[in-house]
């Protein structure tokens, strides 16, 4: 369960389509567009959810999912741009090898997880109607909102 978890949260860069598109899971918004506009050439929009690159246009989104897979780097006009998109996949590779995201978030995880099982414990102690089912249940009830707000709060202000 420990891999699951450290697989599901290390940063990876991912082409599906490396001459329209790629993507960047396991890094936020903030830290992605810090690494991208590091790069010589590179103008970011105010909003940072757009920028150009040797005079290509690209945009950074989540790809219209709730965070499910990443956030993807495409170009703008939907035509091929091959040499532009793997300078910025290669360099965004690079800056996670040499600043890889802080592992605070493995433990916001597991605190999630530990939360929820212990609540699911606690739904099942109560349907047999034991007094134990009372404590597991409030940590659990604890444990799940204390990790979602702390992966909130990692996500938003830790990039």
């Amino acid at each position: 369960m420990r891999a699951l978890v450290k697989e599901a949260l290390q940063a990876k860069v991912k082409a599906y389509n490396p001459e329209h598109s790629f993507v960047v899971s396991g890094v936020g918004d903030r830290r992605l567009c810090r690494y991208i506009s590091q790069m010589p050439g590179v103008a970011l929009t105010p909003k940072r959810d757009k920028f150009s690159f040797r005079g290509v246009e690209f945009s950074i989104d989540d790809g219209g999912d709730t965070g499910g897979d990443g956030l993807w780097v495409r170009t703008k006009d939907g035509l091929p741009h091959p040499d532009e998109l793997r300078a910025i996949r290669e360099e965004v590779e690079r800056m996670i090898d040499a600043h890889p995201p802080s592992k605070s978030r493995e433990v916001v995880i597991w605190l999630v997880l530990t939360g929820a099982f212990m609540v699911c414990v606690g739904v099942c102690f109560a349907t047999m109607h034991t007094l134990t089912a009372l404590p597991i249940w409030a940590a659990g009830a604890i444990s799940i909102p204390s990790g979602a707000g702390l992966f909130y709060i990692a996500r938003k202000f830790a990039d």
